[in-house]
């Protein structure tokens, strides 16, 4: 469940002889490390927030497919079927519980910067991404994957 980014893909730069002047410098010189390890944390939360928008798509075809009156296994809709609505009820308390998680991340460092919310961004980097596989594993099952 990843991204190709497709039809470009993903690329390498490499920099020769390249000189900068000094006024151009980030927060001066030999702390250019520094810059990107404060830039990982909020990135590390864009990437969860891509994360549940990406779960909430797949719960939003999975409640289309399940409501879809073409579609009746066993002569009834999916939504009629008890483990289908426990799946459905899952995914969306998972979802909501991430997204909580998220916004504490992005609160923490909003009043803390990101070295003030290591602990917030770690757990959310380590739950949404598992969610996420979850939400859409369900979802896929419901389309008949």
């Amino acid at each position: 469940f990843g991204y190709d980014d497709a039809p470009e893909g993903h690329c390498e730069v490499i920099y020769e002889n390249v000189r900068v002047p000094a006024s151009n410098i980030i927060a001066g010189w030999g702390r250019g490390f520094e810059v990107i390890q404060g830039r990982l944390g909020p990135g590390r939360i864009h990437h969860c927030m891509r994360s549940i928008g990406i779960a909430q798509r797949a719960l939003d075809l999975m409640l289309e497919r399940v409501t879809d009156e073409r579609k009746k296994p066993f002569g009834k809709l999916l939504a009629d079927h008890g483990t289908v609505v426990a799946d459905i009820a899952k995914s969306r308390a998972e979802i909501e519980s991430a997204r909580l998680l998220v916004l504490s991340a992005a609160y923490q460092i909003d009043q803390f910067k990101a070295k003030g919310a290591l602990k917030e961004i770690g757990i959310a980097k380590f739950v949404v991404p598992n969610m996420a596989l979850q939400v859409v594993d369900r979802a896929m099952q419901v389309h008949g994957a």
